[in-house]
């Protein structure tokens, strides 16, 4: 008997050829196997027990869409399952999904950002003995469309710059903006994205050292709390933001200026920069 039609998400899976040779260890269906493991990870399963126990939970909605002839796999299926198969395999079919469905929405913003996962350690070996190292990802998430456009592992965080560029090949970033912290401010990025049809949003910190300094002292002459006719030197436009939440008080002042030919003679491989900013924040909690 076949499995019934599978949801559209699950239907990306269908082509996976299976890892496992002809013996009793295909007892239970590869589409099975990784439907469950798919959907108990979203429900928050963190481990190969609590995806057996999440099937168990949720058999009587699973058998809607998947036969489960031979019931729910046993958690060491799972493990030997998912470990036999190639992690990239599986990434590209869900990244296919995610591509599919997105929506285009102009003006998106995407946040190119990365983070290290806890409790997720690879081993490297040295001739030294043993080292262990966490996992770093780099992932463009789109704000509006709430999904992962598409996201790469690197040895650990100093290899951003050189994965950016990368992840940048793999998305369509046509009319979006792209944000991105200090780590990844390089004129090479900027001129990719640009390059791409897109614009940038870049935090500027000690890393870009000169350029940072230079665009410091520019703003150095606003002050938040005086009339903006005191700042007689620079031209610029401002907002505030006020929240209260949690017995936290926030305040943060915008200022943004496209006076920027000067920052470009002094620094003429970024030519691609059309504005600069700055934002003070102000916080208050439990009276400090």
């Amino acid at each position: 008997m076949e499995n019934p039609k599978l949801p559209p998400l699950m239907e990306y899976f269908s082509n996976i050829e299976d890892p496992r040779r002809e013996t009793k260890n295909k007892k239970y269906p590869l589409i099975e196997v990784i439907v469950i493991t798919f959907l108990a990870v979203m429900s928050g399963a963190d481990g190969w027990e609590s995806i057996e126990r999440y099937g168990i939970m949720r058999e009587q909605w699973l058998r809607k869409f998947l036969v489960l002839k031979e019931g729910i796999p046993k958690h060491d299926v799972y493990r030997r399952v998912l470990c036999a198969l190639r992690s990239e395999l599986l990434e590209t079919c869900f990244m296919n999904w995610v591509r599919d469905i997105k929506r285009d929405i102009l003006r998106e913003i995407i946040a190119i950002d990365g983070k290290t996962l806890r409790g997720m350690l690879t081993k490297s070996r040295f001739k030294a003995g043993t080292e262990v190292k966490s996992i770093h990802l780099v992932s463009a998430w789109a704000t509006a469309n709430q999904l992962v456009f598409a996201q790469i592992q690197t040895e650990d965080k100093s290899n951003e710059i050189t994965a950016i560029p990368l992840l940048l090949e793999q998305i369509a970033i046509k009319g979006c903006i792209i944000t991105i912290d200090a780590m990844g401010c390089q004129y090479e990025i900027a001129n990719k994205i640009v390059k791409k049809e897109a614009d940038y949003v870049f935090s500027l910190k000690g890393n870009q050292e000169n350029l940072h300094e230079a665009v410091e002292e520019y703003w150095s002459m606003l002050d938040f709390n005086k009339p903006a006719s005191e700042a007689k030197y620079i031209t610029f436009s401002s907002v505030s933001t006020y929240e209260e939440k949690h017995g936290r008080k926030e305040t943060r002042d915008y200022a943004v200026s496209d006076d920027v030919e000067w920052l470009k003679e002094q620094f003429p491989l970024w030519k691609t920069i059309n504005s600069i900013g700055v934002v003070e924040t102000t916080s208050t909690a439990w009276r400090k």
